[in-house]
């Protein structure tokens, strides 16, 4: 009787350990990168509610046939803004644009240049930051 206690033990000590390893090698990692979605999740979050743009102003040039358009839009939120993330659709379509400026800093104004397109009558500007916050606004040419 007394070997067999023995055996038992041994047997559920391995298996606790064994157990241990599985929970520590498989579990915790993945525990881990749960609190860093989590954590930049959190940050996405704070940085939509701390964005703000709006598009104060389109300057419209004839170009023979064709319009040029100089679109100023102004961060008015807290965070800092990477041009090359902003996308800007015309009528619905995305539009390639030239901008001097590599950031748009909270309350400052961009100015985005559009060459040689053939919109003209009722446009649609609509300005979508990396993070989704978006303005729009609609004029006559």
């Amino acid at each position: 009787m007394g070997f067999s206690l023995t055996a038992a033990f041994a047997i559920l000590s391995i298996s606790i350990f064994v157990s241990i390893e599985i929970f520590s090698g498989q579990i915790l990692p993945i525990i881990d990168d749960f609190e860093n979605s989590n954590t930049q999740m959190i940050r996405r979050y704070n940085d939509k509610l701390e964005t703000c743009i709006n598009i104060t102003e389109i300057n419209v040039t004839n170009n023979l046939s064709n319009y040029d358009y100089n679109i100023t839009i102004e961060n008015t939120g807290k965070t800092v803004l990477k041009t090359s993330e902003i996308n800007i659709l015309i009528n619905g379509d995305l539009q390639e644009f030239q901008c001097s400026d590599k950031y748009v800093l909270p309350l400052t104004n961009s100015y985005f240049i559009f060459n040689n397109l053939q919109y003209s009558g009722n446009i649609r500007f609509k300005a979508i930051t990396e993070n989704g916050i978006e303005d729009y606004i609609k004029i006559i040419v």
